[in-house]
């Protein structure tokens, strides 16, 4: 979404990403390999995990070829496949799978992708982990997204969006002064609205014209949507991604919020690169 609100290509955004998420994985695993030292004494209980792994056994063939989907995607995605494409023979794949290793009826494959899978294997948790997706479960995302593009552009029609901001781009003079200004206003749209997808799309319709007067690339923004907008989103309760995490890990949102290292650093560490004029990328000057 992030991707196609500013106009980027979605392999050009995943790159332009890496420069700012991977300093922030490193300080991640920095930081949970020392507090986990803390923990290296005590003695694991691994009663839940063994229930676990035997309902899986009892239930489905596990094997290496389960790999073989994410090695398509991942494959066909080094080759700069569109995303589309790439997707839909990862799928193909898996349903081969589903066919000949699982040994699922074609109907009824074809009911999952549809409705969502749902399987009773005995063991709760599974289930809870199984049981979800299907085209029809993501229509209620689809529409927002359609919405939130369709008020986007109504409100940059009108003027509205000019309006609102002009007061404040105008004292904007530097890169990360843009930067910190986009990541505030799509931290803001997603408390408001509890909807990354809203947001995203608004942000973008904000701010596109100032990052392209700042002679920036889009990636730029995508990129800097996505570090706000994105990754705080999972941290309110109220918002789309809290719910589903908290309702599949069984864990309150405010619970797993401090822990969350990579959701939140990854803003401060951008915007450190952007002030020593690290992964900054700019339109070449017209000739």
């Amino acid at each position: 979404m992030a991707a196609i609100s500013t106009g980027t290509d979605l392999y050009t955004h995943i790159k332009s990403m890496l420069y700012t998420t991977i300093p922030t994985f490193v300080i991640c695993l920095v930081l949970f390999g020392f507090i986990g030292m803390g923990y290296a004494d005590q003695v694991l209980d691994t009663e839940g995990i063994v229930i676990f792994k035997a309902a899986i056994d009892a239930n489905f063939l596990v094997s290496l070829w389960g790999f073989l989907p994410l090695v398509v995607l991942f494959g066909l995605s080094f080759r700069r496949v569109p995303a589309e494409p790439a997707m839909i023979s990862a799928s193909i794949v898996a349903i081969i799978i589903a066919l000949i290793q699982q040994q699922h009826e074609f109907i009824s494959i074809l009911g999952s992708l549809q409705n969502g899978y749902s399987a009773d294997t005995g063991n709760v948790d599974l289930d809870r982990l199984l049981n979800r997706g299907g085209i029809l479960n993501m229509m209620g995302v689809l529409a927002i997204a359609l919405f939130s593009m369709a008020l986007g552009g109504l409100l940059t029609k009108v003027g509205y969006v000019k309006s609102m901001l002009e007061g404040i781009l105008i004292h904007i003079k530097s890169v990360v002064q843009l930067l910190a200004a986009t990541m505030f206003t799509g931290i803001i749209a997603s408390i408001a609205t509890g909807q990354s997808y809203i947001s995203i799309v608004l942000t973008a319709q904000l701010f596109n014209e100032k990052f392209a007067e700042m002679g920036l690339k889009r990636r730029m923004l995508s990129r800097t949507i996505e570090e706000s907008t994105t990754l705080i989103t999972p941290l309110m309760p109220w918002s789309l991604g809290g719910a589903f995490y908290s309702g599949v890990l069984d864990v309150p949102v405010f619970d797993y919020a401090p822990w969350a290292f990579l959701n939140y650093l990854n803003v401060f560490v951008a915007l450190a690169m952007a002030a020593m004029g690290m992964a900054i990328f700019r339109n070449k000057p017209a000739a």
